[in-house]
């Protein structure tokens, strides 16, 4: 990978200006200490200002089709990236990539690009919270969840401060590894993450629950989401019987094993409705909830809005699980 030319951030409405901030100060770092060529623009579909999904609009330079000469071109998306690429948009994706351009994409740009039929036979990961979505709608795609891949023309990362370990990568590529740790430095980073290092320690979140038995059920669940498993099974494999787990867990999220699990599903399916294309019957069957309408109540309780809020990118926040 090469940084001796120009590199250009497409912007999509309602973008993530922490993951655009990411990239560019380490960059502005990496060529304050002296690493030679580097140079980037923003750029939007049609040349004009861009919203961030805080709000804040930032002016871009020029419009994608006419951006001239690229090294690489960074997708930076938002929750909504099917409202604003356009068919004219995949099409100068294509052209930058049959032009040589290296294709990269932070959290969910990674669906513009796989959209474009510009991932394949390539290694890809998106935010995690997004992986359920883009594997049911590429499911030819190898998606890892990892904190960013490079294969080959493609650099995919999971977005928010994993940018930063990219970017640092793409320096120690180019200048080597002591200007990429003077960079990080900089930037008060103790440590740079490998790509292939996990977003989420999920082994460590288990064993923050006191008891072996109720990890091992927690783990159990969070594997079998749809179709999910029995209760009873539930326990038998976590070692105790169900009463034994239900008494075991009164002081873990959820208030009780079933409680949990519905919890665990029910943000799979959300997380389908934000991210995909599935219509709110197609996210329920894919949670393991047979009855739409079952599925909606449990919905509306658990988050406090319907799941056609969620379908159309009208979010709350809501914790990740309550007692049902």
């Amino acid at each position: 990978m090469t940084l001796s030319r120009r590199i250009a951030f497409l912007l999509l409405p309602g973008f993530s200006l922490l993951e655009l901030s990411a990239a560019i100060d380490t960059l502005r770092v990496a060529t304050r200490l002296g690493v030679p060529g580097i140079t980037w623009s923003c750029v939007s579909l049609d040349g004009g200002s861009v919203q961030a999904s805080n709000g804040l609009i930032i002016a871009t330079e020029a419009s994608l089709d006419a951006v001239g000469p690229l090294a690489v071109l960074f997708v930076v998306a938002s929750y909504d990236q099917e409202a604003s690429v356009t068919r004219r948009a995949q099409n100068l994706l294509r052209r930058c990539a049959r032009h040589g351009v290296r294709l990269g994409a932070f959290d969910t740009g990674a669906f513009v690009l796989a959209r474009a039929g510009l991932l394949g036979g390539r290694r890809v990961t998106v935010h995690w919270e997004s992986l359920p979505a883009f594997c049911e709608e590429f499911p030819e795609i190898d998606v890892r969840d990892t904190l960013f891949e490079i294969d080959r023309d493609r650099l995919t990362c999971a977005g928010g401060v994993a940018v930063m370990d990219m970017m640092l990568h793409l320096i120690e590529e180019r200048v080597g590894a002591a200007t990429a740790r003077l960079v990080a430095d900089q930037l008060l980073l103790s440590a740079r993450r490998s790509g292939d290092h996990a977003q989420r320690d999920i082994h460590q979140r288990r064993s923050l629950m006191r008891h072996p038995s109720v990890g091992r059920a927690a783990a159990m669940m969070e594997e079998n989401l749809s179709p999910p498993l029995a209760m009873d099974v539930v326990a038998a494999r976590a070692g105790v019987s169900l009463r034994q787990l239900e008494r075991l867990w009164r002081d873990h999220p959820g208030g009780t094993p079933k409680g949990y699990y519905t919890g665990l599903r029910l943000e799979r399916a959300r997380q389908l409705l934000v991210d995909s294309r599935l219509t709110v019957t197609q996210a329920a069957l894919a949670a393991g909830f047979d009855s739409p309408a079952h599925f909606s109540r449990q919905f509306r309780r658990h988050f406090g809005y319907p799941p056609g809020r969620a379908k159309r990118g009208q979010m709350a926040t809501a914790p990740l699980v309550h007692s049902v």
